[in-house]
């Protein structure tokens, strides 16, 4: 049976976790999405917005190798999307919020 690369032991991702979700919310701060925050799952970082005090799920960055994630959106179901995309934090980010701004959209 293969081993779980070290990035997936639990006490490293929760430390890799807390660390990508500083960045994460940094990136939303600076550019002033300050409506949305951000949760670690797993080995994925969820964005969500709170509406009638539910978190609804945007999109999330699924690790795929250390400091490489995969994007994911939610459809019109709540069901998650994966997409071709693959990059850093930055890259991912930056990419939503040219190419799909309506996710990160105040609802």
């Amino acid at each position: 049976m293969p081993q779980k690369p070290v990035w997936d032991r639990p006490e490293v991702r929760r430390a890799l976790n807390e660390a990508a979700r500083e960045e994460i919310q940094q990136l939303l701060t600076a550019r002033g999405l300050t409506h949305l925050g951000v949760l670690s799952r797993g080995r994925y970082l969820v964005l969500y917005s709170e509406e009638e005090d539910e978190k609804v799920a945007r999109l999330r960055f699924g690790r795929i190798e250390q400091g490489r994630y995969a994007l994911d959106m939610t459809n019109h179901r709540g069901g998650w999307e994966p997409t071709p995309f693959t990059g850093s934090l930055a890259e991912l980010f930056r990419l939503v919020t040219e190419q799909f701004p309506w996710v990160l959209a105040e609802l």
